[in-house]
């Protein structure tokens, strides 16, 4: 059972969810501000997924979709006091050389004179853009400053 505590005073307290984990540890997470109706929707979740922690059960589809839409340092929260797995990071873009290169490598369909130009399009966006940036820090202004 898991329980709602404030965690200071005033018209609009912050609040925090406190439960007992499976080896008998009081574990909290704080939310911080916010109405008291979303913290006890909050408990309700955080039940659920204590519940499936101990059973070692799949949350509902409810539950999973409340998850998935969580945002990274609310999830991290949960992740902390051992109630899901943590969120695995994004692969990191990577860098303007190496995916030019990539993308130059399975290119088998051009006749060697497009291949030529597109080498030289590549030096082009090496020099302006520099070898190591990653490619998804390219904005569309500075492809069309570059261009």
């Amino acid at each position: 059972m898991a329980s709602v505590v404030k965690t200071s005073g005033g018209r609009m307290p912050s609040r925090a969810i406190q439960f007992t984990d499976s080896e008998g540890f009081r574990r909290t997470i704080r939310l911080g501000k916010g109405g008291l109706d979303a913290t006890r929707e909050f408990k309700h979740k955080v039940e659920a997924l204590r519940s499936c922690a101990i059973t070692n059960t799949l949350p509902d589809p409810p539950t999973s979709a409340w998850l998935a839409g969580l945002p990274d340092a609310t999830y991290a929260k949960l992740a902390d006091v051992g109630l899901v797995e943590p969120r695995t990071p994004a692969p990191a873009a990577p860098a303007l050389s190496v995916w030019l290169k990539r993308y130059l490598d399975q290119r088998s369909d051009l006749k060697p004179a497009s291949r030529k130009r597109m080498e030289q399009t590549v030096k082009l966006l090496k020099e302006h853009f520099g070898e190591g940036v990653p490619i998804d820090g390219i904005t569309a202004d500075g492809a069309a400053e570059w261009r």
